[in-house]
């Protein structure tokens, strides 16, 4: 006995047409195209698509097995895809390589509101030992001075190095990385440098410390507020600072010097916005405020100054009174942004925080340059 494949009636084998309904039964075992083996049920062959009555000398167009097709579509298709992707990737992975590593940013909100004094790009360290500008690989081969200017705020974005000179009034100029084409952009005083892609952002000190920018050629020189500014992050779409016509609070602005707006009602200083948080130095402690719910949190206290986020690790000056003379020890120290694992790092009172790479350098209370490793070992006079 068979099954109608349209009305379900019993069917004796031998039948050709059902003798409920009419309809054509399936006399075939086997396709007679590609000779598959054929349930009752198929109308189509499962491997070629052929009809089940089609047979060698019929003019039958064989239809398409469409979710057959569409599978090797889809993964032909996939694979370009995922080819796509992994060549992309190599070329990325290349350039950057070839490039050395082109920095989008001149350098780190935490090392701008320390100085500025060093900074990282590819292998090469670029920092100031507050008598000329120097480099050196990162492997501590191959140092070369650049310039003798006196130098803060050092920014570097690929062949160029961009800073406040000291030696011209505090004015901003840049210089090739090979030490060429020394060119003056401004005759502001200048603080605070932001080097944010093609943008330079900076602290007008010849203007009532209100912000502004310029192209990195020196061009559109603009206005963008008139607040007196302190402890400048600059980013893609928003200037953070201080307010010293608001008490010291934090404010946010657009990079076109639109909406501007108060986002913390609290003094603030020594700065580092690190996405949506910020970190800084408040009434003896140190502070994060996370800016989308406006919610503070101590992390610790004991009055931490010259503070600088990166990696994940807090780096400050201490100031906690210790000794018999109530004294402020001042020496460098880590923790963890969550204000775990505090560690002393050295033993010499410390200013001007700068941490690239592997290395802090700062400058101890004798005006000198030195640098130590983010673990504590290698103290060394810069020279």
């Amino acid at each position: 006995m068979k099954i109608c494949k349209s009305c379900a009636t019993e069917l004796s084998d031998e039948l050709t047409f059902c003798t409920n309904c009419g309809s054509k039964q399936n006399m075939n075992s086997f396709c007679g195209g590609c000779g598959n083996k054929l349930n009752d049920k198929d109308e189509l062959c499962t491997k070629c698509g052929r009809s089940i009555n089609y047979s060698p000398e019929s003019t039958e167009t064989i239809p398409v097995n469409e979710p057959y097709v569409q599978i090797k579509k889809r993964s032909k298709s996939l694979i370009f895809i995922i080819g796509g992707v992994l060549i992309v990737g190599i070329i990325g992975i290349f350039f950057a390589f070839w490039n050395g590593g082109i920095n989008q940013r001149g350098n780190s909100v935490g090392n701008i509101v320390n100085g500025g004094l060093a900074t990282v790009q590819g292998d090469w360290i670029y920092y100031s030992n507050l008598n000329a500008i120097y480099k050196i690989r990162t492997n501590d081969t191959e140092r070369t001075r650049i310039c003798n200017d006196r130098a803060f705020y050092i920014n570097v974005i690929g062949d160029w190095i961009y800073y406040q000179n000291c030696n011209d009034s505090e004015s901003i100029y840049k210089i090739r990385i090979d030490g060429t084409e020394r060119t003056k952009l401004n005759s502001d005083r200048s603080y605070d440098i932001n080097v944010v892609g093609d943008w330079i952002f900076y602290i007008n000190g010849s203007h009532n410390h209100y912000l502004y920018k310029m192209r990195t050629d020196g061009s559109e020189r603009t206005q963008l507020n008139s607040d007196t500014c302190y402890y400048v992050n600059a980013f893609k779409d928003y200037v953070y600072y201080l307010n010293g016509n608001d008490n010291g609070y934090l404010y946010e602005i657009r990079t076109d010097g639109s909406e501007r707006k108060r986002v913390y009602r609290g003094r603030v200083s020594y700065l580092n916005v690190i996405r949506a948080t910020a970190y800084y130095h408040n009434g003896g402690f140190l502070m994060e405020l996370n800016m989308v719910n406006d919610e503070t949190e101590i992390i610790r206290g004991g009055d931490p100054h010259y503070i600088n986020i990166s990696d994940g690790w807090i780096y400050y000056r201490n100031g906690i009174n210790t000794g018999p003379l109530n004294l402020y020890d001042g020496f460098l120290y880590k923790c963890r942004i969550n204000g775990s694992d505090v560690t002393q790092l050295n033993d010499i009172a410390v200013n001007h925080i700068n941490v690239v790479g592997d290395w802090v350098y700062y400058i101890c209370d004798r005006g000198r340059l030195y640098r130590i490793r983010t673990n504590g070992k290698d103290n060394q006079l810069v020279n």
